[in-house]
């Protein structure tokens, strides 16, 4: 898999490399609890990796959880490189953040699993998504 390529193309560090990694494994399987065991029912969603999983995979302690605020943050470096989604907000409440889903968006999928994105549509050069054309009246 294309994990170091893609880290070292971005300078991912050790935590946003195991958010890509912990992000994949959901586009691979339906069953966190069987890949992962107990840590899987960090998970909080169906088929759904967390910030929470995310920390207790690493051992994180208070001073690095605090870091995953930034990390995946709209100005995070896989938010921005278009790698991940984080499903909550700076306006959501702040302790919705642990259980906020965290998504592997199209153009990390093919970039870690060597997929090509070439079915001809038009894309988003962030997060590889078809973009939708509108014809001009």
């Amino acid at each position: 898999m294309g994990l170091e390529t893609v880290a070292e193309g971005y300078g991912l560090d050790a935590v946003e490399r195991t958010v890509l990694l912990l992000a994949l494994i959901p586009t691979l399987t339906m069953d966190l609890y069987n890949t992962l065991g107990d840590l899987g029912s960090y998970g909080f969603g169906c088929m759904a990796v967390s910030p929470e999983l995310v920390a207790v995979f690493e051992g994180l302690d208070l001073s690095e959880r605090r870091e995953m605020f930034r990390r995946l943050g709209p100005k995070g470096v896989l938010v921005q490189a278009g790698l991940v989604r984080a499903g909550w907000d700076e306006d959501d409440e702040i302790q919705d953040f642990w259980a906020a889903n965290v998504y592997l968006l199209p153009k990390a999928f093919a970039m870690l699993t060597g997929e090509a994105v070439t079915d001809g549509r038009a894309r988003c050069p962030r997060c590889a998504r078809p973009t939708r054309v509108v014809a001009e009246a």
